[in-house]
């Protein structure tokens, strides 16, 4: 039952280092959000003076102290690929630049790691910004037994170390053990509070309870000497340097001043009960202070959310409140909502959930585009029966805030149109937003109505629900989801860690720097939790949930047989082959046909989709050399708006604009769009779909058939009114690759209700072409392209790859090519001591439309040690048992 730190679950950004050649000074995954340490070493300071950063104008800094060098921002979500920002203060500046990038499209894999050094639960997490996890404090149970354990995972190798003392000689710890605290990264300081020499991380620890229950008060700042295991724990002792109010299952939020906001959470509201609180507290890290905030939360409430927003104000949903002094305890959950103003330090209420039903002890989980989404929860902490009526149930409903109108809205799913539901109820969960747009949902507790109307079923989730969120058809009042896959977790875990980790230099893999800028690589690093219903029994498994390349060839994905080698283990034969055919991703441009007028200043606006749903870097090529029509802007994101305009008044006719992938790596079939210059708009043949077509002439599926439409002139409408015995002629540019119906004919005509079959003859690439013979009605054109198997050459993989996996501790004795299609690496081993991320391999195919050389990537999938956590059902009695527990059944 931890609370997130700082954003919810959103982390702190790497410094770029050594090993690969990047242009950026930050390289961010690009869901976002995450907050980014610069160094700010250069700029002409003072105590007090206003760092103010680029057109991020919410977010102005008053220097902390002469001797802090860095600075804590949080850039929005981005829809070009990198933003240059001027960092200026005291007359002088600094320039950084964020690029924003996606993983690797894939599926997410779980890999067991080295287990914890101590098992925890109830603990909290952060982030630093050297890219470890700093995990402190935790509990054995949910109300006793606090710990003091500080301890850090090393996404480089994997690994989850204790933090030591200065001198090394024994294990660093909290001043005070505590568990259900909050855990706030301030930064990098060359002047430590602590007896330790800087530089160092500095961790602000806030509130829990301690040993023996008590719920705590105390400030602690944790050091971590930068690059070692090195750290102190200094407990604040100044006269403000203590909560006004004890708390527990608060939250706890840097604002862009970087003073850190705590809010609600669970204490003493009179002198005798405990209850939630509404009050909110600020702590001044440059006085090491808590200062009061000026107003308290209309509601009070505990294990809600606290999500930082694009614009940097803090959205506060749902928790539990106690609406009965006399009596102890969480209370029903909340319904209502509140919007703090992290610049003028005012609240407000917005929209109630969707439903008017409260929940706490949910997810909130702020997506690319500025929503945020809101997961499962309970309306009651404690489950029972009371009067009749079961309560504490759990819910795997979802709903998204959206910021410009301030209110709740309906999740639908994409596939039925009904409410989209977790497959599993679930609170006191995770939630992730990946890099590649997924959402992942890990852990909780499932609380269900058993075959006794008087009992309730119990269970820790194993499972890891991942969805889509399609943010391209989505609007301001409804968003899309539609299930994508669910994997098993090694153990039950309630409140668990869930943090998205990207190793220091971003790709781990042994590709060329060309290709390794595309991506970066991330991960979500999964541990700890409670593995029974009673909120005991904390485990110590940890797991890597990797993103799989699904990178296809000409439509043919990599596939490895085995799919993962256990680190240390030795396999005989590991193969790499083609799978079978799957469509390529095509791109479209929403309208096909964009109509400008002669005038010199009209604009026309389209949305460039994906059939994929992927978020890759696009650019477009105009056949009109002169730059008479000008698309802006000149790089963009499917679903981002752009614009066309006409700049020359003496141009006008028909142009083509091609809509391809700035990244030549990345496999799309380009979107054809046609732009009509003249005095009058005119109506035009849209077709369905309006992508690119993709067929193999080796696979099964290897036709496809297109409907016709025409459009009113700005695409918005279907016209009725075109005659009914209007012609359409539907010609294939190169009938040697593609031919219309099952006579192999090169063109056809018919009505509009025509359906146009496209049969795939043999690899290549053309263009189908619609001609309409009505002369008020322009026509269209859309790309065919069709895959044959690439093959692998006789040296799949360049000899310097080879030598760089020999390098990096991936041994073996030789690599074979077997057939056209499939290699293998034989007698491979990955050394304990190898890299953890998964190593994206590069390989050599000989294309089969053209016979050019391409390339493909496979991952290599390193585990460490199985163990007894693969067992099923995975809750185990108890520390000492090696028996596993069934789903606990409550009597109430």
């Amino acid at each position: 039952m931890k609370r997130c730190l700082i954003l919810g679950l959103t982390f702190c950004l790497f410094f770029v280092c050594g090993g690969f050649s990047y242009g950026a000074d930050f390289i961010a995954p690009n869901s976002s959000g995450e907050p980014i340490v610069v160094d700010i070493s250069d700029l002409n300071v003072t105590s007090g003076l206003n760092v103010t950063i680029g057109e991020f104008t919410d977010q102005p800094r008053s220097y902390r102290n002469d001797d802090t060098k860095s600075l804590v921002i949080f850039p929005p979500a981005l829809s070009s690929s990198e933003k240059t920002l001027q960092i200026s203060a005291g007359g002088s500046s600094i320039t950084k630049t964020i690029s924003f990038r996606s993983s690797p499209a894939g599926e997410l894999r779980n890999s067991l790691l080295p287990n914890l050094k101590k098992p925890v639960a109830g603990n909290a997490v952060c982030k630093i910004s050297d890219g470890r996890i700093v995990l402190t404090g935790g509990s054995k149970s949910i109300s006793k037994d606090a710990l003091g354990f500080i301890q850090i995972f090393n996404p480089e190798n994997g690994k989850t170390e204790l933090a030591r003392t200065p001198n090394e000689l024994s294990n660093a710890g909290l001043k005070i053990p505590r568990a259900n605290h909050t855990a706030t990264y301030l930064g990098i300081s060359e002047t430590p509070i602590g007896m330790i020499t800087g530089p160092v991380h500095q961790i602000l620890v806030a509130g829990g309870f301690t040993e023996d229950g008590k719920i705590l008060d105390s400030l602690e700042i944790i050091e971590i000497k930068a690059g070692t295991l090195q750290a102190v724990s200094t407990l604040l002792s100044g006269k403000n340097s203590k909560l006004k109010r004890a708390r527990l299952f608060h939250s706890a939020s840097l604002l862009p001043n970087g003073d850190v906001l705590i809010a609600g959470g669970q204490g003493k509201i009179n002198k005798t009960n405990i209850g939630a609180l509404g009050s909110v507290e600020i702590f001044d890290p440059v006085l090491k202070e808590i200062k009061p905030a000026g107003f308290s939360l209309t509601t009070p409430r505990l294990l809600h959310t606290a999500t930082i927003l694009q614009d940097g104000n803090i959205l506060i949903t749902g928790g539990f409140t106690n609406q009965e002094q006399g009596n102890f305890g969480f209370g029903p959950a909340t319904e209502t909502n509140e919007l703090i103003n992290a610049k003028t330090l005012t609240i407000k209420n917005v929209g109630s959930f969707t439903e008017d039903e409260g929940i706490g002890g949910h997810s909130a989980t702020l997506l690319s585009n500025g929503f945020v989404l809101v997961v499962g929860g309970s309306s009651d902490f404690f489950s029972g029966v009371v009067a009749e009526k079961i309560r504490g149930l759990t819910t795997g409903k979802m709903q998204f805030y959206n910021p410009v109108s301030e209110s709740f809205n309906p999740v639908i799913d994409k596939n039925t149109e009904l409410s989209f539901s977790l497959t599993s109820p679930r609170f006191l969960h995770q939630t992730v937003l990946l890099p590649n747009g997924s959402v992942a949902v890990i852990g909780g507790l499932t609380i269900q109505p058993a075959v006794d109307f008087q009992a309730l079923i119990n269970t820790p989730q194993t499972s890891i629900e991942v969805f889509d969120v399609d943010l391209l058809n989505s609007s301001t009042d409804v968003l899309f989801i539609s299930s994508n896959s669910v994997i098993e977790d090694s153990v039950g875990r309630i409140s668990p860690t869930a943090v998205l980790v990207t190793p220091e230099n971003k790709t781990h893999g042994f590709l060329k720097t060309t290709d390794a800028e595309n991506f970066v690589n991330s991960a979500v690093f999964v541990t700890g939790g409670f593995t029974n219903g009673l909120g005991a029994l904390p485990t110590k498994v940890s797991e890597l949930l990797q993103i799989e390349s699904n990178q296809t060839v000409e439509g043919r994905k990599i596939k490895l047989n085995p799919e993962a080698a256990v680190k240390g283990s030795f396999v005989s034969e590991l193969l790499i082959s083609l799978d079978t055919f799957s469509k390529v991703p095509s791109l479209g441009a929403d309208p096909q046909t964009v109509n400008l007028s002669i005038s010199n200043d009209f604009k026309a606006t389209l949305k460039v989709l994906t059939t994929s749903n992927e978020t890759a870097l696009l650019k477009a090529e105009s056949s009109d050399l002169s730059g008479s029509i000008i698309v802006s802007p000149s790089l963009f994101q499917p679903g981002e708006e752009v614009t066309v305009t006409r700049k020359d008044t003496g141009i006008n006719g028909e142009f083509e604009i091609n809509i391809v992938a700035q990244d030549n790596s990345k496999e799309f079939i380009k979107a054809i769009l046609k732009v009509n210059v003249q005095d009058s708009s005119k109506p035009f043949v849209g077709t369905i779909p309006g992508n690119g077509i993709s067929l193999s002439s080796d696979a099964p599926a290897n036709t496809e058939k297109v409907q016709l439409k025409v459009f009113s002139p700005d695409g918005k409408n279907e016209l009725s009114s075109i005659p009914k015995t209007t012609k359409i002629t539907a010609q294939i540019q190169d009938v040697q690759v593609a031919n219309l119906g099952g006579d192999g004919v090169s063109s056809i005509t018919g009505n509009l209700t025509t359906l146009f079959t496209v049969n795939a003859v043999k690899p290549g690439k053309t263009t189908l072409n619609f001609l309409i013979d009505n002369p008020d009605v322009l026509s269209v054109s859309i790309p065919v392209e069709v895959a044959g198997t690439p093959t692998f050459p006789s040296s799949p993989v360049a000899s310097e790859t080879l030598s760089s996996l020999l390098l990096n501790k991936v041994d073996f004795s030789s690599v074979q090519r077997l057939d056209n299609f499939s290699f293998s690496f034989s007698d491979l081993r990955i050394l304990p001591d190898s890299l953890l991320f998964p190593l994206y391999v590069p390989v050599n195919l000989q294309s089969s439309v053209d016979n050019s050389n391409i390339s493909g990537i496979f991952t290599l999938r390193p585990l460490f040690g199985l163990d007894l956590s693969t067992a099923k059902p995975r809750t185990l009695l108890n520390n000492n048992s090696t028996d596993f527990r069934t789903p606990l059944l409550v009597k109430h």
